[in-house]
């Protein structure tokens, strides 16, 4: 390939599918068009891709790309490629749903689909074969009929380390993305390779956190003291990784996993942020941290199909067992273990810094047309390396102002609580310490006293709960309640200081008063 000239793509952007929010990968034609041109990508899509009109020259943020969208005159000339919806007649009929049809087409060959993309292909290699199709997933009849023109397939999807958190990252595969995956053969050649590379260094893992973790006090997960035996990282319930890649897995089947041996309030279950199923506390904890580093850290190991925690448990030397297909399965718990210090170390390297390409480099032409020239595994890790300490590393994310929900909106919470969440113990004490903080005394006082139900030795919660009698003005079933905590905790400061307090003065003196119970009333939550 001649680099005087431009590089050509194809992007293939999937066709039919639609789970309710119109074409399934229209953020990505919009952000390819953008950044590339329609000199250097032309597009195969259905009709309602091409029917549905870009947000025209707007300014927008995808994948930590700042960029404008491209004008209506500017969309005009790109080269567009429009499958028939006639051909997923077959696939319609006999499909039960659209997630069943999804499936099909990540996994197996559909032959209309093959049929009419060899039917396009033809037709572009007229002028110029292209260099390169570019697809975000796995797609079996696409692979099939680039194979048969000689094209390569470029598979492309966001990487588990994402902003604002980390340095972006994207997968970049030629064999496939999420499932069917080159990651466990390149790691395997990556650290055969480099064990006999002269003046090669790998990172350590502690050099692999401040390299890739914006923030300082999240690179030490692994010093945090777990309190569940186990933690579940559900995934959501209609993306492909679950569908097509979870080895017949759902996320109920995780879970069970996940409580083999345990019961379920020794395990931590973490629903994807985009998952759309809430699921029972009757299940296990529910859990309420406020991103994955915090929900890891406070599990001894965690199990996932394949969600991206994995990496980040890798990273935070986590133990992690991978049921489903992913890039990282082969380093789940029980094949990591089989790995001398050294092999393990060299792998986690290519996965993070060899297999992961920094997201700067998404839809980078010139890094497009530099993979296609076959680089060595050595060159591309010390390319990646050197994009991440040059690169500036993104803004570590803001605390926002507090935003207290009102009373109003804790009373809606409450009926949610105690039909979904009423075991975890982490919810109810952010629950009630908000109904603390809004004066409803009565509300919290029932938290309190379910919480002490579960946990009768939590000194914290048995000292909220005897601030709250301070407030209701029941000073002697307060002070019981302090001595209580002394009992558990000798130099509790909360109970002994407020059983001062209430000696040298009488129960009237103590009205409804938010300084009195915070004063007498230990942090319940973050």
């Amino acid at each position: 390939m001649s680099s005087a000239r431009e590089p050509r793509f194809v992007s293939f952007l999937l066709p039919f599918i639609d789970r309710g929010q119109g074409p399934i990968y229209f953020w990505i034609m919009q952000l390819q068009a953008a950044l590339l041109g329609p000199q250097r990508v032309e597009f195969i899509a259905d009709e309602p891709y091409f029917e549905t009109p870009p947000d025209w020259g707007q300014e927008r943020t995808t994948c930590g790309h700042r960029y404008r969208g491209v004008t209506c005159e500017e969309w005009a000339a790109f080269t567009k490629h429009c499958l028939p919806r006639a051909i997923f007649a077959v696939l319609e009929n006999r499909s039960r749903s659209m997630l069943e049809a999804f499936r099909v087409l990540l996994t197996k060959d559909y032959t209309p689909l093959r049929e009419a993309l060899e039917k396009i292909l033809a037709e572009a290699c007229r002028t110029r074969k292209p260099d390169a199709i570019i697809s975000w997933c796995h797609a079996p009849s696409l692979k099939l009929a680039a194979a048969k023109f000689g094209i390569p397939v470029i598979h492309n999807e966001l990487g588990p380390l994402r902003a604002p958190l980390y340095r972006g990252t994207v997968y970049f595969d030629f064999k496939g993305v999420n499932g069917f995956t080159s990651a466990e053969e390149q790691m395997a050649q990556f650290a055969r390779e480099a064990a006999g590379w002269k003046n090669f260094q790998p990172l350590n893992l502690s050099e692999l956190r401040e390299l890739l973790i914006v923030t300082p006090e999240k690179r030490t997960a692994s010093a945090t003291v777990p309190t569940y035996q186990a933690g579940a990282a559900l995934q959501v319930e209609d993306d492909s990784n679950l569908l097509a890649f979870a080895n017949g897995l759902s996320n109920f089947e995780l879970i069970f996993a996940a409580r083999k041996g345990f019961t379920p309030r020794q395990i931590l279950i973490r629903r994807h942020p985009g998952g759309h199923l809430t699921y029972s506390d009757k299940l296990g904890d529910l859990d309420c941290s406020a991103d994955a580093i915090e929900f890891l850290s406070r599990c001894e190991q965690v199990f996932t199909v394949n969600s991206s925690i994995a990496f980040e448990c890798l990273l935070q030397e986590r133990p992690v067992t991978i049921l489903g297909d992913s890039p990282a399965a082969a380093l789940s718990r029980e094949r990591i273990a089989a790995l001398s210090p050294e092999e393990r170390l060299l792998r986690l390297n290519w996965l993070f810094l060899g297999y992961l390409v920094p997201a700067t480099q998404l839809f980078d032409a010139d890094y497009y047309r530099w993979r296609l020239t076959n680089p060595s595994l050595r060159e591309i890790y010390e390319r990646h390396l050197a994009e991440h300490r040059q690169s500036p590393a993104p803004a570590p994310p803001q605390n926002p102002p507090a935003n207290k929900p009102g009373r109003e909106a804790l009373l809606k919470e409450l009926p949610k609580f105690w039909m979904f969440n009423s075991s975890n113990r982490d919810a109810g004490k952010k629950l009630a310490a908000a109904l603390l903080d809004q004066q409803l005394i009565p509300e919290a006082s029932r938290v309190l006293n379910h919480l002490i139900k579960i946990n009768p030795a939590d000194a914290d919660t048995l000292c909220a709960l005897a601030g709250c009698l301070v407030a209701e003005k029941n000073v002697e079933a307060a002070v019981e309640n302090y001595r209580r905590v002394l009992r558990l905790d000798p130099a509790n400061a909360t109970a002994r200081q407020a059983i001062n307090l209430l000696a040298a003065n009488t129960g009237a003196s103590h009205p409804r008063n938010g300084s009195k119970v915070k004063a007498m009333t230990p942090v319940l939550a973050k």
